[in-house]
């Protein structure tokens, strides 16, 4: 029997509880299979975030209605802004598990979440949905890897002086099954995405569980650790699940997409450009490519950017990277400005004059934003800054109305200049009305001071007389 199932319920374990098990209670081995363990099961999670968008964005290709279609862009844009928050938890729930196996409290002896629920009884849908399918991934896992997983209990406890039943094998199914969902709460995903995620979780981390078990034995036998038991079958490739994709690619050379192309491929990425706060993480050239893959899958052939819009995007990416880098621009506006990337590559792509006209809309517009920009003090309330509102309001009408139209460029220059432009006005206004007043200042101090001598003088004379 695997006792899996009897595993540490992650959400009891408080911090407090963490903190007074220290990690120098633990065997050296024991650390190394936890950090071997750590590695295999990070790469998995990038794979499964990396295999989510292209899966995503097929299911929303099928969607039945806008609505759906808008379910399944919704979650790609929400795991790519937390994809790297989740692997951390998924991580930091891993390393408490082991840090609980210095010592056993009757209190941790519970089902985890995942499969403490019992299904027969009553459950909201959605929850029950969930824990089925759960159930049903760490059952494959225990069918295919059980013998390993259960030496590997064997070797734990050996190594910890536990008797059997009485550790919790952090590596269990199970276990994985309740970091990834305790990692994952703060996506709000509707079910049917949840389902597909958990999906790709067992694709993309469950289902190599046999590499990690056959790794973490190896290390304890090496060390002596129960030698005289029987190690497990190497599970064949052929025995693994599939993860390749469905739709091959031909053998015929690279076929570059149509610039049309390339602006649809744009505008969908124009929606979803994060968030001024995680602008920093939006690598435009990485998120192409990524949905040129996909292209390609679908089409069944190897595509390409041509040539020339390939320049465009690293020349418009070369000058956004300069800009930001620049000390003299404020951390907030950059990140505003970052956001901008997107537009300028298309109408950089529709109009190749772009990089020759010096005085082309859409750069004049971009050099007057940085141009003012540079001599903007930043402010704890930067939100609420007049200049901050402005360049705010510019680049969610250019992500929310730019298409195909290089016209709101020259339309949204004429606005921000009229307004920066006041603005000069009236400072050079205040600025004349100060050195006026300056002036007649000190003007009235020369006369107070000519008058102060004329008195003088007179009593000077007066005395005289």
């Amino acid at each position: 029997m695997h006792n899996d199932g009897n595993v540490v319920p992650l959400h009891k374990a408080t911090t407090d509880q963490v903190a007074h098990s220290p990690l120098a209670r633990l065997p050296a081995i024991l650390l190394q299979v936890r950090d071997k363990a750590a590695q295999q099961l990070r790469h998995g999670l990038q794979a499964l975030f990396d295999n989510a968008d292209d899966t995503l964005f097929e299911m929303a290709d099928r969607a039945r209605c806008d609505i759906e279609q808008n379910i399944f862009f919704q979650a790609m844009r929400d795991l790519r802004l937390k994809r790297k928050s989740i692997e951390r938890v998924f991580l930091e729930q891993l390393f408490a598990a082991f840090i609980r196996l210095a010592h056993y409290e009757s209190a941790f002896a519970a089902l985890p979440q995942t499969l403490a629920a019992d299904t027969s009884t009553a459950q909201p849908d959605d929850e029950r949905e969930r824990t089925v399918a759960v159930q049903a991934m760490v059952s494959r896992v225990l069918d295919r890897d059980g013998f390993a997983l259960d030496q590997l209990t064997a070797r734990l406890c050996a190594l910890l002086g536990k008797e059997p039943g009485d550790l919790h094998n952090p590596l269990g199914p199970a276990m994985f099954c309740e970091y990834f969902l305790q990692a994952a709460r703060q996506l709000g995903l509707e079910i049917k995405v949840k389902l597909i995620i958990l999906t790709l979780f067992e694709r993309y981390v469950l289902s190599e569980a046999d590499q990690l078990y056959a790794e973490a034995n190896q290390l304890l036998l090496a060390t002596g650790v129960l030698p005289n038991l029987k190690l497990a079958p190497v599970r064949r490739t052929t025995d693994r699940p599939d993860k390749s994709v469905t739709v091959g690619l031909t053998d015929e050379g690279p076929d570059p997409i149509s610039t049309r192309d390339l602006l649809r491929l744009l505008s969908h990425l124009q929606q979803y450009v994060p968030a001024p706060a995680a602008v920093d993480d939006f690598d435009l050239r990485n998120q192409l490519e990524q949905l040129l893959t996909r292209v390609s899958v679908k089409s069944g052939r190897s595509r390409v950017f041509g040539e020339a819009d390939e320049d465009v995007i690293n020349l418009v990416a070369m000058l956004f990277e300069c800009m930001l880098d620049d000390r003299n621009l404020p951390d907030s506006l950059k990140a505003l400005i970052g956001r901008l990337q997107i537009p300028l590559v298309k109408v950089a792509v529709l109009d190749k004059s772009f990089f020759s006209r010096s005085n082309h809309p859409a750069r004049r517009l971009l050099n007057e934003i940085a141009n003012a920009a540079m001599g903007w003090g930043a402010c704890d309330d930067h939100e609420r800054d007049s200049l901050y509102v402005r360049i705010d309001q510019v680049v969610q009408r250019l992500l929310n109305d730019f298409v195909d139209d290089p016209a709101i460029f020259s339309e949204l220059l004429a606005d921000f200049l009229a307004v920066t432009q006041g603005e000069r006005r009236r400072t050079d206004l205040a600025l004349e009305l100060r050195n006026g007043v300056a002036r007649v200042l000190d003007d009235t101090l020369l006369f107070e001071r000519a008058l102060e001598s004329v008195i003088g003088n007179l009593k000077c004379l007066n005395r005289g007389k």
